[in-house]
């Protein structure tokens, strides 16, 4: 009988042997076919494909609707929606005070270190008596538009301090809407 998940698992492991530039060679058909890049794929967008593809490698056992969502925030912002941002336990006023504080944090680092984020915003959860878990699902949220993404440090520093403060403003502007 045929094991379709066990031929799912045999698949990830090949592709987590796979050598980073086959890999890469491996997830640009599906980038085009998603509309996330073009046939002719720009040095930029290579790179950036060449930054996040280790962290994907690592997650993915085939092409389906979980990698499309792990890759997205890299080429698309996400689309903002109050009651997503409202995440369990916070108050529309307190998650805006989180993004407001991240924004503050994320717009002064000296550094885009992805373990050097991690430390700023985990001291900010402490200024804020708040858990990390708590700032980091809201942080996620603005900046993914998930609530499971790629490793949120390494993507924040990947896209860089312009696209992380946009994000986190559409967010803060989002929560002033009213539920529709």
């Amino acid at each position: 009988m045929l094991n379709i998940a066990k031929l799912n698992h045999f698949n990830g492991e090949y592709l987590k042997q796979l050598p980073a530039e086959e890999f890469v060679q491996w997830m640009l058909p599906h980038l085009v076919r998603e509309g996330f890049v073009s046939d002719s794929v720009s040095t930029e967008q290579m790179d950036l494909i060449r930054l996040f593809a280790p962290m994907l490698q690592t997650r993915v056992s085939l092409w389906d609707e979980e990698a499309r969502e792990y890759v997205r925030p890299y080429f698309q912002a996400p689309t903002q929606v109050k009651e997503n941002l409202l995440i369990k336990g916070c108050t529309v006023d307190k998650v805006r005070e989180v993004l407001l504080g991240a924004r503050e944090v994320l717009a002064s680092a000296a550094s885009y270190d992805a373990s050097e984020l991690e430390a700023s915003l985990t001291d900010l959860a402490t200024r804020m008596d708040l858990k990390k878990k708590l700032l980091l699902a809201v942080v996620r949220m603005a900046f993914t538009g998930r609530d499971v993404s790629m490793p949120m440090f390494h993507s924040i520093s990947i896209l860089g301090r312009t696209e992380t403060l946009s994000r986190l403003d559409a967010a803060a502007a989002a929560l002033a809407d009213p539920i529709s």
